[in-house]
């Protein structure tokens, strides 16, 4: 494009666009580099020596450090001086900002250029249907860019908006002059929208034709007009006229943390508790309600207006509604809004899902949120227990560990990193633990509880959780092992994928059609181990009895209650273990060990003969599961 010895004088290599282009983003990022050190190391001090007297450390081990867990990202914007009409007449501003021969290509291309910015103001929902809770997603980086060029985009509005009622004047007064200045304005406008958010391949194209016309015949050799351009910039930058003093780049900056994970166990307790919000159609005979973490869900559906594609909350509360915000607000110290694509003010409500945000959208894309994972999922009327001592005993003979339901929080753009001291608040404060619970205080209780099942008021057997199979004493059932610890995301990316490969243990409440005299025909139908035997059966220790015919195999087609969202397909899965307790002639317990995956109500019920074989079939008569518990997953 120009001659080595022009070019060497500048400090810039042409040997090909690509690293043209390279060349300057790096002589922009070098000039910023120190000035955001600077001002970064000065924050840091400041936020030291604030904190001097708090000795609780947060530590990250090194593979936390390899991974920027935690870190702060910085962005910025760097525009150039806006045109201004007195700087453009003739076009000669344009000029000084940009070689004559990418204004030629810029005018040529237009509309193109506009129609891309158009996309990229106005980007398509991510997420489709009418779910009100809050989803993570975007960038802080392209959010940062989306809300300037909004900001400019609205200024040039006002603006045009201003012309206009200044040409009705003009068009009284038949000033045709101060009209055509109106318009060279809003051109103005629009080539600094243009000038001032050139993409890469905009200019990348520019640099390729240029190059390839140095040297050729047409008598188009732009190397002497780009000389020329390079050293008008180089001479302004050191002698700034009073026109160039007035002028000022436009900074723009993102700060925002790097998500990290928090690691634990949960239990619930409750039948009502969902895992994550769940939401359903309204009806006529329902209304919605809003999505907040209260337990008062009835008061907040009396001042609800039904709409015709509102959506109705299940449950008094969720898992997720009972971890992240005590995460968000005590371990992180709240979650920043501020690099959303819209930002929002911040607030102290314990529900970080709120249903009404940015500018009362639904549902809306936030970049920060504290988002839960879990290592699959119960129903809502499924109970996440810890193991009973039958089971616990599996546990203590082998390496095999049997929690809670694993879970991991990853939170974005937090406004701390949590210590290990903020971390075991968050516990107490789930379980609504003042202290932590003791051995002996949990063997009392035992002793005071000695009764596993009761009788309802319809005459129905049903389970009674003791307080040693869960955490703490939360009102709404949810409840976390301690300690949480921060974990890299490979702790994240394993939850999901180890899923299909653990072991899961459930126990049953099931009634059937067909009476049973005594524990040893319930046993002999089912060909399984007596009541709390599991320990010997899951250790490999062979029984006597011939009769015992597990691990067995069964084929299961996907359940008719899932067939709408799920493919029709015939899954073969294990039952590992299974113990028996008969409570009366049509009502007994079931406690088994599974493959992950299998669809425990359909082995019980047989799913119209789409599970087989089924605790159904072998009884020989109709057989239906009442209560279901998840009682411990190996890890």
């Amino acid at each position: 494009m120009m001659a080595n010895n022009e070019s060497s004088s500048f400090g810039i290599r042409l040997s090909n666009a690509e690293e043209v282009y390279r060349r300057i983003k790096e002589h922009v990022r070098s000039s910023l580099r120190s000035l955001v050190l600077e001002t970064l190391t000065t924050a840091s001090n400041n936020d030291m020596n604030a904190s001097e007297s708090d000795s609780d450390e947060i530590i990250l081990s090194e593979e936390l450090h390899k991974e920027e867990t935690g870190y702060l990202g910085v962005h910025i914007v760097l525009l150039p001086p806006s045109m201004s009409d007195t700087t453009s007449g003739g076009g000669g501003g344009i000029a000084t900002l940009i070689p004559p021969s990418l204004h030629a290509h810029l005018r040529q291309h237009k509309r193109q250029i506009q129609q891309a910015a158009g996309r990229i103001l106005n980007p398509r929902k991510r997420f489709r249907g009418n779910d009100p809770t809050l989803k993570q997603g975007g960038d802080p980086r392209s959010n940062l860019e989306l809300r300037v060029r909004r900001g400019e985009c609205r200024i040039g509005e006002e603006q045009g908006h201003h012309n206009g009622a200044k040409r009705r004047c003009l068009d009284t007064d038949k000033n045709i002059e101060g009209e055509k200045k109106i318009v060279a304005n809003h051109e103005l406008h629009e080539w600094n929208m243009i000038v001032s958010w050139l993409e890469k391949n905009t200019v990348l194209q520019w640099l390729e034709k240029a190059s390839s016309l140095v040297g050729s015949k047409d008598g188009n050799d732009h190397s002497e007009e780009l000389t020329t351009w390079f050293r008008q910039l180089r001479q302004s930058g050191n002698c700034p006229t009073q026109q160039s003093k007035n002028q000022h780049c436009s900074i723009h900056t993102a700060a925002w943390r790097r998500p990290f994970y928090i690691q634990g166990t949960y239990t619930k307790s409750r039948r009502d508790i969902s895992q994550t919000p769940f939401y359903v159609p309204s009806t006529a005979s329902s209304k919605p309600i809003n999505d907040k973490s209260n337990n008062d869900a009835t008061a907040t559906n009396k001042n609800a207006n039904t709409k015709p594609n509102a959506m109705v909350r299940k449950g008094v509360s969720s898992v997720e509604d009972e971890i992240c915000p005590p995460i968000a607000r005590i371990a992180c110290g709240g979650i920043s809004t501020q690099n959303n694509e819209r930002p929002t003010p911040s607030n102290n409500n314990d529900s970080q899902q709120q249903v009404v945000v940015d500018g009362g959208e639904k549902g809306a894309v936030v970049y920060g949120l504290c988002k839960f994972h879990a290592s699959g999922r119960e129903d809502m009327d499924v109970r996440m227990l810890l193991p009973p001592p039958s089971i616990a005993e599996v546990s203590a003979k082998s390496d095999i560990s049997i929690t809670g339901r694993p879970f991991v929080c990853e939170v974005f753009d937090a406004h701390k990193m949590p210590s290990n001291s903020d971390l075991k608040k968050v516990v107490k404060t789930i379980n609504c633990q003042e202290e932590e619970t003791t051995a002996k205080s949990i063997a009392s209780c035992v002793e005071s509880m000695t009764k596993e099942v009761e009788m309802d008021e319809k005459g129905w057997p049903q389970t009674l959780v003791l307080p040693h199979r869960y955490h703490g004493s939360n009102p709404n059932g949810v409840g976390v092992s301690s300690p949480l610890k921060l974990v890299p995301s490979s702790a994240f990316s394993g939850l999901q994928s180890e899923t299909e490969e653990k072991v899961k243990y459930y126990g049953c409440l099931c009634w059937t059609s067909v009476a049973i005299s005594s524990d040893e025909e319930l046993v002999r139908k089912l060909g399984c181990s007596h009541w709390n035997e599991e320990g010997e059966r899951d250790t490999t220790k062979k029984k006597a009895s011939s009769c015992i015919i597990y691990p067995l195999e069964i084929k299961q087609s996907t359940p008719l209650r899932v067939l709408h969202r799920r493919s029709s397909d015939i899954r073969t899965r294990y039952i590992l273990g299974l113990s028996a307790c008969r409570i009366d002639e049509h009502w007994f317990r079931l406690r088994m060990s599974t493959s992950a995956g299998t669809y425990v109500k359909e082995f019980v019920h047989g799913d119209c003969g789409r599970s087989y074989p089924s605790i159904g079939s072998m009884l020989g008569g109709r057989t239906d599961i009442t209560e279901l518990d998840c009682e411990g997953i190996a890890v």
